[in-house]
């Protein structure tokens, strides 16, 4: 049935045998299946109280962020939105009314410290990147959110201190395996050493694209791919002209100087 689901028992020794193998502290998983659809909402449901199961080991924390409603994808009534005015007055409302939006946060992080955060990044967001523009075209909406999303990754591993964690759609092929790379390069364009090798290059590509090669022999979905590589070409372009300025504006709102310390590799 559709409407019921529960967690898988191997899923869950297996969180608790990472922890312990690891001597972890804490497992984010970023869920990014749409909680307000019909098809997806059983499935958030069950990950998203998955840490209040009486056996579970405390320190798994569950993140939603849909990439799948209408306002993600700026269509139907999002379509023409062009006031970027209104779509950041609209894009904070999405994200305080999680629950009702399609967002999911951790308890412990609070709603008025997730509001505070969201209102100063949207507007540095639109200050370093779109340069204060009154109007924004829909490809800008795009990228807009898609950053938001990557700020506000940083900022729940700033505040939850994961160990390990996971970007997972429902066979985290597409969705989930596209967030991961991209999620890398962010941290890679964002960090001091952000001269790409041959070999973090191929290891972009493999994390986007293997799971959907390997289990579905085939690409990812392409507009999917074209989005993040978008967002990606749009930071790159912004950081190569003013990375100083961007990273000293965007530094306060984490908890210490998070950005003189970033950085991504691949563990062999």
């Amino acid at each position: 049935m559709i409407n019921k689901a529960e967690s898988s028992v191997l899923f869950e020794v297996f969180i608790i045998a990472l922890r312990q193998l690891k001597n972890s502290q804490n497992f984010l998983l970023i869920n990014m299946q749409d909680r307000t659809s019909w098809q997806e909402h059983a499935r958030c449901h069950a990950l998203e109280n998955l840490s209040n199961h009486p056996h579970m080991i405390e320190g798994f924390e569950v993140c939603s962020l849909t990439k799948h409603t209408p306002f993600y994808h700026q269509v139907e009534e999002y379509h023409d939105l062009s006031s970027a005015k209104e779509f950041m007055s609209l894009l904070q409302d999405q994200i305080l009314n999680a629950a009702e939006c399609g967002f999911y946060f951790p308890s412990n992080l609070g709603a008025i410290y997730i509001q505070d955060f969201v209102k100063n990044c949207v507007g540095l967001i639109h200050e370093h990147f779109f340069g204060k523009k009154g109007i924004l075209s829909r490809k800008n909406r795009l990228d807009f959110i898609e950053l938001l999303y990557f700020f506000l990754t940083l900022k729940m591993i700033d505040r939850i201190s994961p160990t390990q964690m996971s970007f997972s759609c429902k066979d985290a092929i597409d969705t989930g395996a596209i967030a991961g790379a991209g999620f890398f390069a962010f941290i890679k364009l964002m960090s001091e050493d952000s001269v790409w090798s041959l070999e973090e290059e191929d290891f972009f590509v493999w994390m986007a694209q293997s799971s959907a090669l390997m289990y579905r022999e085939r690409l990812v979905r392409f507009e999917q791919y074209e989005r993040m590589l978008s967002v990606l070409e749009l930071l790159d372009s912004e950081l190569s002209l003013h990375k100083k300025t961007i990273l000293k504006a965007f530094e306060p709102l984490y908890g210490y100087a998070i950005f003189k310390h970033l950085y991504a590799q691949e563990l062999k």
